[in-house]
């Protein structure tokens, strides 16, 4: 179902109810993502992963987000070997 079938669907307060839940489920995979990004950077510390490794699971995990990050660095991210 598309959502706007489903927003046609919903009365008002259906609707926020579904928005407010979509928004804390939101919120929760951002909370797991940075604890996936601080797991990395734990293993990238300890020499468990090569700095390539961590760059390639850093952008499985938040797609495009370390390209942000590096490019007001002036670095660039590109992936390298498979972990």
């Amino acid at each position: 179902m598309s959502n706007a079938a489903l927003e046609t669907r919903l009365s008002p307060v259906s609707s926020t109810e579904f928005v407010l839940a979509a928004l804390r489920c939101t919120s929760l995979r951002v909370r797991l993502i940075e604890l996936e990004i601080i797991q990395i950077g734990i293993g990238l510390k300890h020499g468990l992963i090569s700095p390539e490794c961590a760059i390639d699971l850093c952008n499985e995990v938040a797609p495009g987000c370390l390209d942000v990050v590096s490019a007001t660095m002036g670095e660039t991210t590109g992936g390298g070997e498979q972990c």
